[in-house]
């Protein structure tokens, strides 16, 4: 299945977001050593700068 999306592979995890970016920020954190609340905490960062009126803290920081 052809989604049009890049493929961000680690191989002793995996990390899912709505952004590559982010994905693959996640990815780096488990490769890297970090356990998967460093990745969801990365993964959430990244997200918070690629859809920032998308992520709450965001929005209740700025808005």
């Amino acid at each position: 299945m052809q989604t049009g999306r890049p493929a961000t592979l680690s191989p002793r995890g995996m990390v899912t977001s709505p952004h590559s970016l982010a994905s693959a920020a996640g990815a780096d954190v488990l490769r890297a050593g970090g356990s998967a609340v460093d990745a969801a905490i990365a993964t959430a960062a990244v997200l918070g700068v690629i859809y920032p009126h998308m992520t709450a803290w965001v929005a209740t920081r700025f808005g």
